[in-house]
């Protein structure tokens, strides 16, 4: 998926990590390809599901298990979307779809949300996604 100039066309992509630096630089990596929504706590990003659907969740670094279970919860409730664990020590078996260790580039970081939005994409029998019908609502400005 390459760089899209139309904001509505492209995808939207919830990042979840308790760094703003980390978020920040998550965004700068995305923002050309996806429309990126940011929150800093995973009871934030939870919120952020149930209000405006991202067509995938990328999640960083966020503290103790029990921190995952309002995202957890949300993404079960909902079947949520596509989801990149980064910083994954070691592949996790419960929610990520995909994961992505650190140390990684940012064209590693493009490669693997890429590689994310187009499996959710041909994952649904209208190419879209399991999100792709919201992507056009309304959500609150980032």
């Amino acid at each position: 998926m390459g760089p899209q100039s139309e904001p509505e066309a492209r995808p939207r992509v919830l990042v979840v990590d308790r760094s703003m630096d980390r978020r920040l630089f998550l965004r700068a990596s995305l923002q050309e390809r996806c429309r990126v929504a940011l929150a800093p706590t995973e009871t934030d990003g939870a919120a952020h599901l149930r209000h405006c659907p991202p067509r995938a969740l990328v999640v960083g670094g966020v503290p103790g298990r029990t921190e995952h279970e309002p995202l957890r919860t949300e993404l079960r409730r909902s079947g949520g979307p596509a989801t990149l664990k980064l910083w994954a020590t070691r592949p996790s078996p419960e929610w990520p779809d995909a994961t992505l260790r650190h140390p990684f580039t940012q064209a590693d970081l493009i490669r693997a949300v890429d590689r994310l939005l187009r499996a959710d994409a041909i994952s649904d029998d209208d190419g879209l996604g399991a999100a792709g019908a919201l992507l056009d609502g309304p959500c609150p400005p980032q």
